[in-house]
């Protein structure tokens, strides 16, 4: 089991490196900001794996929801009160605060185009709110529906994702809209799900290695073939790449290649790639990859907004970039040691 929990951390690294180096931004990331997928395909993976595991369990929704509750809460309230504080102090505008506290902020960005009420430094908290809103909802799936029609529900959402990304571009012209909800992220969510169903299906290991091939083939597939006709610096912004509704199957290309890539280290658990995901400082960074997520906006943005008022001393590129990434993961770290595994010390209560 430690193995395995090691391997999933290394998979966190994966998403989280990425998402830091978009929005530095540094040259050839581009394509970073898909370690967002990344993150929803193994998030739905291992929500649904712990649901299927304890769906017969009494205390199963209190368990799950409380564990959930532990993880996620605490530093995300915290950085909520200082930013509405914060906000108050400096003459900001907080009147949307609501939409955060309640976990909707996702449809207000996207509906904003990312200039809400409130201070920006929260911005980057839609993908957060997607998920709580996938773990309030996916539970009722998984503890009322049978194996085979979940299974068909998982399919299902495949498409819903595909199909949403299509409609609300075309009926609202908004790049923002076409990622900032549920519906047009369910996919990724839905893939991972998919992934933890056939794990506990009994399927052999060589089917599970013709899953990871097949998925890394066609999503590897459609993901250079967008790449091939933008070009890779086009993805920095939609408006770069996304012209029209086929355009948002980039998101399903994504979802497919990084379940292939789960599936790859789950049907070749001793292999090189999940020997490399084990190892150490990959390990480390990813089990604080939930803080590095939450702090490395607000941390690049005031180290941007010290530097622009002349309270940072104006440095040269790469110690620009180094002071964002030491700060981020000094904020982080602190908070692992001394919030979050107070919290998560308290999740053996809910087993």
């Amino acid at each position: 089991m430690g193995r395995y929990l090691a391997q999933l951390d290394g998979i966190r690294f994966l998403a989280i490196i990425p998402v830091l180096m978009f929005h530095l931004p540094l040259p050839g990331f581009s394509l970073g900001w898909s370690g967002v997928q990344l993150f929803f395909v193994l998030s739905g993976f291992l929500i649904s794996g712990i649901l299927l595991d304890s769906r017969e369990d009494p205390h199963y929704f209190r368990n799950f929801y409380a564990r959930r509750a532990l993880r996620i809460f605490p530093i995300y309230y915290l950085g909520l009160g200082v930013l509405v504080v914060g906000g108050l102090a400096t003459g900001q505008a907080v009147s949307d605060a609501p939409w955060y506290l309640f976990y909707l902020q996702n449809h207000l960005l996207g509906q904003t185009n990312f200039s809400p009420d409130f201070p920006l430094l929260f911005n980057h908290t839609w993908s957060l709110a997607i998920e709580e809103q996938f773990y309030f909802l996916w539970p009722l799936a998984v503890r009322l529906l049978p194996r085979r029609a979940l299974t068909a529900t998982a399919f299902a959402l495949l498409a819903v994702g595909a199909i949403s990304r299509m409609a609300f571009l075309a009926g609202t012209g908004s790049t923002a809209m076409t990622f900032t909800s549920l519906p047009t992220e369910v996919d990724a969510l839905a893939a991972g799900a998919l992934l933890a169903i056939l794990q506990r299906s009994g399927l052999p290991a060589t089917a599970m290695q013709r899953v990871a091939a097949g998925c890394l083939v066609i999503g590897g597939a459609g993901i250079g073939a967008f790449v091939a006709r933008s070009g890779i610096r086009a993805f920095w912004a939609p408006s770069g790449w996304l012209f029209a509704a086929t355009d948002t199957l980039l998101w399903s290309a994504l979802a497919v290649f990084f379940t292939g890539g789960l599936a790859h280290v789950l049907a070749w658990p001793s292999g090189r790639i999940a020997g490399i995901l084990r190892w150490r400082p990959l390990v480390h960074v990813g089990k604080i990859s939930y803080g590095l997520y939450l702090y490395h906006f607000p941390v690049f943005l005031l180290v941007n907004n010290g530097m622009a008022a002349g309270v940072l001393p104006d440095l040269p590129r790469p110690a620009h970039v180094a002071l964002k990434l030491v700060l981020t993961y000094a904020v982080a770290l602190a908070s692992f040691r001394w919030i979050e595994s107070r919290f998560l010390a308290l999740k053996d209560r809910f087993i």
